[in-house]
């Protein structure tokens, strides 16, 4: 669940701010913030100050599980304001805003957490600042992405699963309005991973504090998500174990995949457009008699074995399923995700308390605990009837080549809710809509169309594309501001050969169909 290396939008999205724009107060009213602001008595301003376009970003956090949220610099002139809010009396939750000095559309954006969420998603914050919303981000009620400070701590638990991102938003807002004198328009929401998870639990339980929310890749199912990760882990061993691939072996999977898969749609691009009708054979790969990886790049009949059991459901003791599999084309998030510390974390300080759980202890009965304890609801798999009420917009998106959280976990969601509604796709369509996007690996980069205006972007080049409206921020705000529903997801990718590839998303049940012509411009492509 831990976020891609990415950086923040370039100066090049937001070429027309200038410190001529800037209000003659603005500095002013910014620095007396940590004076005039005081909403009640759990709230301590920490810090407010300005901060000019180009100042190279400093994270206050200085934690280095946090390194990867950081942008490189400021991009717009603004305001950053630091609060501590007492949650309880052994929780706090520091909540951060980024108040641009241009805000005449008066919009406002929570931005989700990543990984155990201990982490200020700042790269977030900076991009939406670079749109024009007073933005907001937090850290969820402990510091660094790690399940340490839930030892014994039911608040600090209670705080990652929602409490954080409550306090943040209802705080936020306050700061917002009382900075610009004058009310928020509309607001929003954007987080992907454990973001997304985030804005799930906002849609189920507390829609009415945002008019649009927009998660990607959300890693609700959390508790057999985690189980899922750990039962990876033990599949494929450590190194030195039979089992266990290196991420060369994985690459060579995955480009046994794609060989296998990619045709699927009708053109070879790299891209396996639909992954659920990919049924890998892994079995490719497998070394002939006297050969070995070193002599001829194949995997041991263990390997091969260890790896198509990545392609199957994980059931539990009693034949329940759990979690499905890793999604084909998602071979190389493994490394990174597959044999995550975050189950680990999860077990032994927020389930058992016990510091000495070890990984090799992990079984069936472990995630039929870790499932019993759903702690404060972090399963995050209710239905959207109080979103449907509340009139709030949700839209949701997955990367189909994301091996982290795979694909097939949204699209079982989506079927529950409709089923659980008795909603048919058309009648969820006014109030929730879901986008796969082909080649999209975990929130951002990926081999296909992947940037969509998350805010996660690899190349500066695709920077400017989000100030189009076939973003997700953007469509939203056209969907709530406008009523104008998304019906297709613009996504750019630069190739290596500096060319442009542009594919429109298709909405669900609706797939991407290939036309004809070039796979990298969008006309080549329908929705069917």
């Amino acid at each position: 669940m831990k976020f891609v290396a990415i950086c923040a939008a370039s100066a090049a999205l937001i070429s027309t701010s200038s410190a001529t724009a800037i209000p003659n107060d603005f500095k002013t009213r910014c620095s007396r913030l940590a004076h005039d602001f005081h909403p009640d008595r759990n709230v301590k301003v920490l810090v407010s100050e300005f901060w000019a376009k180009g100042t190279p970003f400093k994270n206050p956090e200085n934690h280095p599980t946090c390194n990867m949220w950081n942008p490189a610099k400021v991009t717009v002139d603004l305001c950053r304001l630091r609060m501590n809010v007492t949650t309880s009396e052994t929780s706090s939750v520091t909540v951060e805003a980024f108040l641009p000095a241009d805000w005449k559309e008066r919009r406002f954006l929570m931005t989700g957490n990543g990984g155990l969420g201990g982490c200020t998603a700042y790269d977030q914050m900076g991009f939406g600042a670079a749109m024009g919303f007073a933005t907001i981000g937090h850290n969820n009620g402990h510091l660094g992405d790690t399940g340490v400070p839930f030892l014994n701590r039911p608040e600090v638990i209670k705080d990652y699963v929602y409490r954080a991102l409550v306090t943040a938003t209802d705080l936020g807002k306050k700061a917002t309005s009382h900075f610009y004198q004058t009310d928020i328009k509309k607001s929003y929401y954007m987080g992907c991973s454990t973001g997304g998870r985030q804005g799930l639990k906002a849609a189920q339980q507390f829609p009415q504090k945002f008019d649009g929310i927009i998660v990607g890749a959300p890693a609700n199912n959390f508790n057999n998500l985690l189980s899922n990760q750990a039962h990876q882990f033990k599949l494929m061993g450590k190194p030195g174990d039979p089992t266990y691939l290196n991420k060369d072996q994985w690459v060579a999977v995955n480009k046994v995949v794609l060989e296998q898969c990619d045709g699927l749609d009708g053109v070879l691009d790299g891209v396996i457009e639909d992954p659920m009708k990919c049924i890998p054979r892994p079995e490719a790969a497998l070394c002939r008699p006297g050969q070995t990886w070193e002599s001829h790049r194949c995997l041991t009949g263990a390997q091969v074995g260890a790896v198509r059991r990545m392609y199957e459901p994980f059931y539990s003791s009693n034949g329940t399923l759990l979690y499905n599999r890793l999604s084909p084309g998602g071979e190389i998030d493994p490394i990174r995700y597959g044999t995550s510390g975050y189950i680990f974390d999860w077990v032994r300080y927020a389930i058992y308390s016990n510091p000495a759980w070890s990984p090799d202890d992990f079984s069936l009965a472990t995630a039929d605990d870790v499932n019993k304890a759903d702690l404060y609801g972090v399963s995050t798999w209710e239905d959207l009837t109080k979103l449907k009420a509340a009139g709030t917009k949700l839209l949701q998106y997955h990367g189909l080549m994301d091996g982290g959280i795979t694909a097939e976990n949204s699209y079982r969601y989506y079927e529950h809710v409709s089923r659980s509604m008795g909603l048919p796709s058309g009648d969820l369509d006014p109030f929730y809509r879901f986008f796969p996007i082909p080649g999209l690996g975990h929130c951002g980069s990926g081999d296909g169309a992947w940037y969509i205006g998350n805010g996660f972007s690899l190349n500066t080049e695709l920077d400017a594309s989000p100030l189009q409206n076939g973003g997700v921020l953007m469509s939203m705000v056209k969907w709530v501001e406008q009523g104008i529903a998304p019906e297709r997801i613009t996504g750019r990718a630069v190739k290596e050969n500096g060319k442009m590839m542009v594919k429109d998303h298709c909405k669900w049940p609706s797939r991407n169909v290939y036309k004809g012509g070039d796979p990298d411009l969008k006309e080549s492509w329908g929705c069917q």
